[in-house]
């Protein structure tokens, strides 16, 4: 594995490559059923633990009050990699038309 820095808006950002990622990834096609199940499993943990620390890092930023609409919808999906889902049926704050979404 190998991490790549960027600079991005005076930021530091980072680009991971992980080698051989798409020949597990072949693999776990073929894989029984259970190790399916338990690497789905795994990824939504880490996906969990993702979302626990935007929602946690989203009440601190300055921006804080844009987050307010989108925090409530942030959600792990299970899946053979991790990932999040922003937006669908959960309700947020309603924001009245033509009110500002600045403070």
């Amino acid at each position: 594995m190998t991490v790549k820095p960027l600079k991005t808006n005076k930021k530091l950002a980072g680009d991971v490559e992980i080698f051989g990622l798409k020949e597990m990834q072949r693999a776990l096609r073929k894989a029984p059923p259970e190790t399916r199940k338990r690497v789905n499993a795994g990824s939504k943990e880490v996906a969990e633990h993702v979302v626990q620390l935007m929602k946690v890092r989203a009440r601190s930023v300055p921006h804080a009050h844009q987050y307010e609409l989108v925090v409530p919808s942030l959600r792990a999906i299970a899946g053979r990699t991790p990932r999040m889902r922003i937006g669908g049926d959960t309700q947020g704050p309603r924001v009245a038309q033509g009110a500002p979404l600045c403070r």
